[in-house]
């Protein structure tokens, strides 16, 4: 075998190469750890990106429509009025209706423009009414911390500047926790197996087992690139686990 095992190929091993976790498992723990940096940097650089190009794509929108002639808005102690109200957009069997020159308590005045649609939006003078099917759901401008007092164009624009510096922050917060992710959930795995170990009579350390989490683990870590697996990465990397020490207990008989 040789002293170090490249991370391609230990990549390969760890999802679809059970019988040579035994090689794995004779590399120094350190090997097992830069092993896990390098698939979280992989995995959460990744992640990272698509969620800077969606929070860039959402930036980009909001400056493109609050710069519009048509959006232009105003909101002053809890009572909006855009310019161009009323303003209709519909998209199969989705709508947002914009009239704010009526209030929540005039809202079934528009029923017959958004009881056709599955879902609607209705932005009104001093609230939203929501209507999806046969449910509707309604807020108060005013019952919204989160908005100010005062708002127009500009207040939207200066938020999404924002979103400039908060996109770079998501990148890194990404790369982190895609690493604190895999060595929790590794952690949690070896404690299974740990008794895993016993049972098989093969009596590994903990750090053998927790080495032989990392791997398994590599699997579930990249699914989640493109689908989140949440409490079933446990199960499949558990999966690996058991193989993999089935395998090692079957060399030592």
């Amino acid at each position: 075998m040789k002293d170090n095992i490249g991370f391609i190929d230990k990549v390969k091993i760890s999802i679809y190469n059970v019988g040579r976790y035994k090689e794995l498992l004779k590399l120094r723990f350190s090997h097992a750890l830069v092993y896990s940096i390098l698939l979280s940097v992989l995995v959460g650089c990744i992640s990272g990106i698509m969620n800077f190009a969606s929070v860039t794509t959402m930036q980009n929108s909001i400056k493109e429509i609050m710069a519009s002639d048509e959006f232009q808005f105003e909101m002053k102690d809890g009572i909006l009025d855009f310019k161009n109200s009323p303003i209709k957009r519909e998209a199969g069997r989705f709508l947002v209706l914009i009239n704010t020159d009526i209030s929540l308590e005039e809202v079934e005045t528009i029923r017959n423009i958004v009881i056709h649609k599955d879902i609607s939006v209705s932005i009104l003078k001093d609230g939203i009414s929501y209507r999806a099917n046969d449910g509707v759901a309604s807020f108060k401008y005013s019952d919204l911390p989160i908005l100010f007092d005062n708002m127009n164009n500009e207040t939207i624009l200066r938020a999404a500047s924002i979103m400039g510096i908060l996109k770079y922050s998501i990148f890194i917060f990404t790369l982190l926790y895609t690493y604190l992710v895999l060595l929790f959930n590794s952690f949690m795995l070896s404690l299974v197996g740990l008794v895993l170990s016993k049972m098989n009579n093969i009596n590994l350390n903990y750090g053998d087992v927790f080495k032989l989490c990392i791997y398994a683990m590599t699997l579930p870590t990249l699914i989640n690139l493109i689908y989140p697996l949440g409490s079933v990465s446990i199960l499949i990397s558990g999966i690996y686990l058991i193989l993999a020490m089935n395998k090692i207990r079957n060399d030592l008989i």
